[in-house]
């Protein structure tokens, strides 16, 4: 943090400017800096930390976002929001139309599928195969399916 400030602390230096007898003293090795310059300066440092900031939130969200897959409800309830599940187990109850609460043997959680992906499907001896995304985790965790498969 400390060499941050010092190097913007040297980005924004414009050379020492004062008045001593009337004369303005200047440092020997460099010229004052004009108003434009100083603006440029920090216009580019501007665009810099917002690049930065922008790049770091860009790998925050990568990481939930990544090729990670919960396999278990246990792992999935663990998960955030857009954390894809691969998850297989077997129905446990008709929710409401087109939600059913799924278990594993690891936990339940609550499965959204598309219209009527479910409807024929004996809940008692049916093993059922989930690819999909967590949709919400307020009091349930949700899983929307993007394609499932009854076995």
């Amino acid at each position: 943090m400390l060499k941050a400030i010092f190097f913007l602390a040297f980005l924004f230096d414009c050379g020492i400017s004062g008045l001593t007898n009337g004369e303005e003293v200047v440092p020997k090795h460099r010229k004052v800096l004009h108003r434009g310059i100083v603006m440029k300066r920090m216009g580019m440092v501007l665009i810099l930390m917002l690049v930065m900031a922008g790049t770091a939130m860009s790998a925050v969200k990568a990481e939930s976002f990544g090729p990670y897959k919960a396999t278990s409800v246990a792992e999935a309830k663990t998960c955030g929001v857009d954390t894809g599940v691969v998850l297989s187990g077997h129905l446990v109850r008709k929710v409401k139309d087109n939600v059913y609460l799924f278990s594993d043997g690891t936990g339940e959680l609550l499965l959204q599928t598309e219209d009527g992906a479910l409807d024929n499907v004996d809940m008692q001896h049916a093993t059922v195969n989930v690819n999909g995304r967590i949709a919400s985790s307020f009091m349930y965790t949700e899983v929307e399916a993007t394609t499932v498969t009854v076995q």
